[in-house]
């Protein structure tokens, strides 16, 4: 593959990732932090991808929100969103795909400890979240870290322990074809 058509088929990747992960975004259950899809977006591309891959496609996602293109939940964008209740967890993806998709080589065959890679990050946007919660989006209220867990944590475990878990499965299906792609 030349360089040029290698660079093109990258940046195709990249932007079929930024746009499953702004799907996923849309794909929402209202909540004062909404119940998206976003979590399994990136933990699904960043199993698949690089991480030159995946965390492109993040960083260009929140980029693409930031300058006002609707491709947060709700369909909210700018500055302003990243400001709100999902900011901490906004900013904790760049994180999450990067450490994910460092490691899935490593840790697939373990399943195990690949799901305890998908854990660990999901534990990352959690603590991104409350103190998100905590020191940006409501300071006023007097918040405590036990308000900002029930809050940012405890209502989305189980739906993102089932996220996980569908990844897992997708992944699995798909990872003895991934390595048949051109690098």
């Amino acid at each position: 593959m030349s360089t040029y058509s290698g660079a093109v088929y990258k940046l195709s990747l990249i932007a079929m990732c930024v746009a499953a992960i702004t799907l996923s975004a849309w794909l929402a259950i209202p909540f004062p932090i909404s119940f998206t899809m976003q979590t399994f977006a990136i933990f699904l591309i960043s199993g698949c991808f690089s991480p030159q891959i995946s965390l492109s496609a993040v960083i260009i996602y929140l980029l693409l929100g930031i300058i006002g293109i609707p491709v947060f939940s709700g369909f909210n964008a700018g500055f302003s969103a990243i400001l709100g209740a999902s900011g901490g967890c906004l900013i904790a993806f760049p994180f999450c795909a990067l450490i994910i998709s460092l490691f899935r080589k490593h840790y697939f065959e373990k399943k195990i400890l690949y799901i305890l890679l998908m854990l660990f990050s999901l534990a990352i946007c959690y603590i991104f979240s409350c103190f998100w919660y905590l020191f940006i989006f409501a300071p006023s209220a007097g918040s405590n870290i036990l308000t900002a867990i029930s809050i940012c944590v405890l209502p989305f475990i189980i739906p993102d322990i089932l996220k996980i878990f569908l990844v897992y499965l997708i992944f699995k299906r798909l990872n003895p074809y991934l390595d048949r792609l051109p690098k």
